[in-house]
């Protein structure tokens, strides 16, 4: 994600629309990758079957147009709409899952060759470890912000910007408890026992010896 307009070093001021040239970026972005992939092969840290001339060859075979979209977003609506799929989401809905048993777990998936859903089926190990590889590792995050939005561009530069634009930099909102989203999410509110009556904290117990 980026934004339509971008803050000008030179002159101190905010620029309302910026025009990104597919093929420019198309090239960067395959150069970057490109280039990541060849140095993750010398270091060995690309795991291939394929020996390095036949990794190097498949590489430069890639050296052509790919295709790069570039869609505007209208509105903070669609944008969260859009984003949020694939940030706060599981990678798999609940309801592809289709059946699970002792030893395996059926699904369904897009198979891209034929262009339409087919179901499969794998063992539970294969699925956890399917499922695992999009889990982000530690420090990692699902979303990251580069640019203006870099942690620690936002409190040097969004000053200025806001300034800039004429507009009020908003406080950082409160986050929800953790009972209210349980309650929204699934209708219950997780500290009321089964007669009615809300639970109150009251004290840590200490571990014991």
């Amino acid at each position: 994600m980026a934004t339509a307009g971008g803050w000008r070093v030179s002159s101190g001021s905010w620029v309302s629309s910026v025009y990104y040239h597919p093929d420019i970026l198309m090239r960067l972005w395959r150069s970057a990758v490109l280039d990541l992939l060849r140095t993750a092969l010398r270091t060995g840290r690309l795991r291939t079957t394929m020996t390095v001339d036949e990794m190097e060859a498949m590489l430069i075979k890639q050296e052509r147009w790919w295709s790069v979209k570039i869609q505007s977003i209208d509105s903070t609506k669609h944008f969260f709409q859009y984003s949020g799929r694939y940030a706060r989401r599981p990678v798999i809905a609940q309801r592809r899952i289709t059946d699970v048993d002792d030893q395996t777990v059926q699904f369904w998936a897009k198979d891209k060759r034929l262009g339409e859903i087919v179901p499969i089926r794998h063992t539970l190990k294969e699925f956890i470890n399917l499922w695992a590889q999009h889990i982000p590792k530690r420090y990692r995050h699902a979303v990251r912000y580069f640019g203006l939005f870099a942690p620690r561009a936002i409190n040097r530069m969004f000053d200025r910007i806001f300034a800039t634009i004429r507009s009020k930099r908003q406080p950082r909102p409160t986050p929800p408890l953790w009972s209210d989203s349980r309650k929204q999410m699934w209708g219950w509110d997780p500290l009321v026992d089964c007669t009615g009556q809300r639970m109150n904290w009251a004290r840590r117990l200490a571990p014991q010896a």
